[in-house]
């Protein structure tokens, strides 16, 4: 007894292109992740016995007083914004972010026809230390510098008003950037 054993073509073409199309999803699982790709705000480049961090006030070595209050409440609401960490007390965290603001200046940059200054830069530097209180030892030390321009009248109020603003950016760049330097993969 002889039997057919012939297909028909269409038969082959579906189970041939159902075939094609679940080895390159397979394909595509294995390799989209290896790129890189990933949502933002999604998991953290810390070691995974960090869970907790404190940030004490910042020291300041500038001769603004107050400034080094503003900046660590800056950094402190960045992540809790990020919400990828748990801010807790020195006592029972397991990563201590401690900052000195070390340089603060204000410099004239534009002037009018009459020589007057109508646009300054407020510069901001900090010196960031953190230390690994699991495994005791330091984690990293870095220095961030951040730049902001304002621009002033003839009213005083108003321009010290927009000194405020631009060192309130200055804070957000920094802590911006501090969130970045310790939780994002780079």
């Amino acid at each position: 007894m002889k039997k057919n054993l012939s297909f028909s073509s269409q038969t082959v073409t579906s189970k041939t292109k159902k075939l094609a199309l679940l080895s390159w999803l397979v394909i595509g699982f294995i390799l989209i992740p290896s790129c890189g790709y990933r949502l933002t705000g999604t998991g953290n480049q810390l070691p995974p016995h960090i869970k907790t961090l404190a940030i004490p006030v910042f020291e300041n070595e500038t001769n603004q007083p107050e400034l080094h209050r503003n900046l660590t409440d800056a950094v402190r609401q960045a992540f809790l914004n990020d919400g990828r960490v748990k801010i807790v007390q020195k006592k029972s965290s397991d990563l201590l972010i401690q900052g000195t603001l070390d340089y603060y200046d204000v410099r004239a940059v534009a002037f009018d026809s009459n020589d007057v200054a109508t646009q300054y830069w407020v510069k901001i530097g900090v010196k960031i230390k953190a230390y690994d209180r699991v495994k005791d030892r330091p984690y990293l030390k870095d220095n961030l510098r951040t730049r902001w321009d304002y621009t002033v009248d003839a009213n005083v109020a108003s321009s010290e008003d927009a000194r405020l603003r631009a060192l309130d950016d200055a804070y957000r760049d920094i802590s911006l950037r501090l969130v970045s330097l310790f939780l994002d993969p780079f």
